[in-house]
């Protein structure tokens, strides 16, 4: 929760805290939302239909069941943007100097690692993806990233859909590039970027492997090497 606290006191943004429970499960005692199996499956039918089909996990990925599901709830009715920060990211400064590098930035999606199909063929979930015909299929890496509201709403809708499929990090470009909406790389280089030079995000400290730390930025800030970059997986829970 300490991790969370920070990110709270210094972001100068709304932050809630989201948990995910399968039935049966306790509740997080300090969550601001609890997202059940029961509010997935009525939010997001056939994405969850097809998660209980192949057998897969949450964060196989399906974690935008979870955060989706969220992010449509009454209770956030009146937000615009919303970003999305998994358990193992953090920041080695000040949160709100991280978000103040795309508080101008009006793209739909902010992400990282942004490509084409064509530019990453071998991405390993290209092999269940599944999107409508003739649709410029693009991947992002979204542990961390915001999305607009507009953004939510047509993934919602095209997601109901039979003709999508697969891992949420292809459907979410791919479904802003065919609405024509702004997608943005949050490096400082990339097809996708717009981003600032100084971009808190690179490849050194956020990727899929291998882990960056063992302890969060606020119990140990001598293990991450960069300070004021975004880092990701930091596999330590307080």
């Amino acid at each position: 929760m300490k991790h969370f606290d920070r990110l709270q006191l210094e972001s100068r943004l709304p932050a809630f805290l989201v948990y995910h429970v399968a039935n049966g499960e306790a509740e997080h005692p300090s969550a601001d939302l609890v997202v059940t199996e029961d509010a997935i499956r009525k939010s997001c039918p056939r994405r969850a239909l097809q998660r209980a089909r192949a057998g897969k996990r949450i964060n196989q990925g399906y974690v935008d069941l979870v955060f989706v599901t969220a992010a449509t709830n009454r209770k956030f009715a009146a937000f615009d943007y919303f970003w999305i920060l998994e358990a193992d990211v953090d920041y080695a400064g000040v949160w709100s100097d991280f978000f103040a590098h795309y508080e101008n930035s009006q793209s739909d999606l902010l992400a990282t690692q942004i490509r084409g199909r064509s530019d990453d063929p071998d991405w390993f979930h290209w092999r269940w993806f599944k999107a409508p015909p003739n649709f410029e299929q693009v991947v992002a890496f979204i542990p961390a990233g915001r999305l607009s509201r507009r953004l939510l709403k047509a993934y919602v809708k095209e997601t109901r859909k039979k003709l999508w499929g697969g891992h949420y990090e292809a459907i979410f470009p791919t479904v802003a590039l065919a609405y024509g909406m702004g997608i943005e790389d949050m490096r400082a280089s990339g097809q996708f970027s717009r981003g600032p030079e100084n971009a808190p995000v690179d490849d050194l400290s956020f990727g899929y492997r291998p882990f960056r730390a063992e302890s969060y930025f606020h119990e140990d800030p001598q293990a991450f090497p960069a300070a004021n970059m975004l880092y990701h997986p930091v596999k330590a829970f307080d």
